[in-house]
């Protein structure tokens, strides 16, 4: 089933169910989004290195349509550090290896269309690095690790189909825990791919504390949500007063996964049909597969409150260099952020 508009009476009944139960903020979205510009880290894990001289940033970089921009030269970079321009004096373009955790939702309507998951996944899964590593996870109000670190294609279409704990309740804050824990310590570019249909109906774990925990481990998530194609067949085909009093949980369902994904510097897609995954998925495989790699040396008197220190990066021709808006780092001082903007320089 490829349309998301069509959901099998059972299914939506059941999540209309969860939606009643369920609360939150607000915000509708539809069609794609990809978040406020958010990086990866470098091999090192750090993003944002402060030493006594010098800063090395690692920055993705897209386009005005989201896709992931290659072939750009030192000089298309200009570096703000607390207003202060800089140019980069170390300037590199290469794959960073990712470790990728698959995080699955095993509720509600989402796997009605199970196949065309599957598939879209595999064809993602393809676009990789030999030396890229996935580890895959169902949950609904329990959490499954399904397929541990590996970059071989039989055990990842094994895991895809490995799902026990289907369920009508989801703890999507306490996955995203145990995905953060299970990245803490990788080496390399680290990363939670998210595949839900958004709603939070069960778990412990505060919102608060699922972005701590994915910041901690040095993690950018991107999401792939169902809250959009939930609320436009809500609309469409409903005129049951109750059933349209739901819609305000979906709304805030949503704007918490758009913060979470733009607060660690990931993105976060609403596909109103599974067929979109395809290209979705293959915009994300792009912008793994590579970074660039910025160090600049700071004047001798910006040292002085590293604690204060908001850099900020533009791209020549408006693109945008995506690097985390919050964070917090094992090796820059509390209080520190990286920011970015993209203004076309002239």
């Amino acid at each position: 089933m490829n349309d998301y508009t069509h959901i099998h009476g059972l299914r939506l009944c059941l999540l209309l169910l969860a939606i009643t139960l369920c609360a939150a903020s607000v915000a509708a979205q539809s069609g794609r989004r990809i978040s406020k510009p958010g990086s990866a880290p470098d091999n090192n894990g750090d993003v944002l290195k402060i030493g006594t001289v010098e800063i090395s940033l690692s920055v993705t970089v897209r386009d005005t349509l989201g896709k992931a921009v290659n072939g750009l030269r030192a000089e298309d970079f200009f570096i703000y550090d607390n207003g202060r321009r800089y140019q980069p004096m170390h300037f590199e373009h290469r794959h960073v290896p990712v470790n990728l955790v698959l995080l699955l939702d095993a509720t509600g309507s989402f796997f009605d269309g199970e196949e065309v998951i599957h598939k879209a996944l595999l064809s993602f899964r393809r676009k990789l690095q030999p030396a890229d590593r996935v580890a895959v996870m169902h949950f609904s109000d329990e959490v499954s690790l399904d397929q541990d670190w590996s970059n071989e294609e039989v055990s990842f279409r094994e895991a895809l189909k490995r799902n026990e704990h289907r369920g009508n309740k989801a703890a999507i804050y306490d996955a995203l825990l145990l995905a953060a824990a299970k990245l803490s310590g990788t080496e390399g570019r680290r990363a939670i791919l998210l595949l839900t249909s958004g709603l939070n109906t069960a778990g412990q774990v505060r919102l608060s504390e699922a972005l701590a925990a994915i910041q901690n481990a040095d993690a950018a998530l991107y999401v792939v949500s169902e809250t959009e194609a939930i609320a436009s067949a809500i609309r469409g085909k409903s005129s049951n007063a109750e059933i349209l009093a739901s819609l305000p949980a979906l709304e805030s369902a949503e704007r918490n996964l758009i913060w979470l994904a733009e607060q660690s510097g990931g993105g976060i897609y609403f596909p109103l049909k599974l067929g979109s995954l395809d290209w979705m998925l293959a915009e994300l495989a792009d912008e793994f597969r590579a970074q660039y790699l910025l160090t600049y040396q700071l004047s001798a008197d910006s040292n002085d409150a590293p604690g204060n220190r908001l850099v900020e990066v533009l791209v020549q021709g408006g693109h945008k260099a995506h690097a985390r808006s919050g964070y917090s780092r094992r090796n820059a001082s509390a209080g520190s952020k990286l920011i970015s903007s993209s203004p076309t320089l002239r």
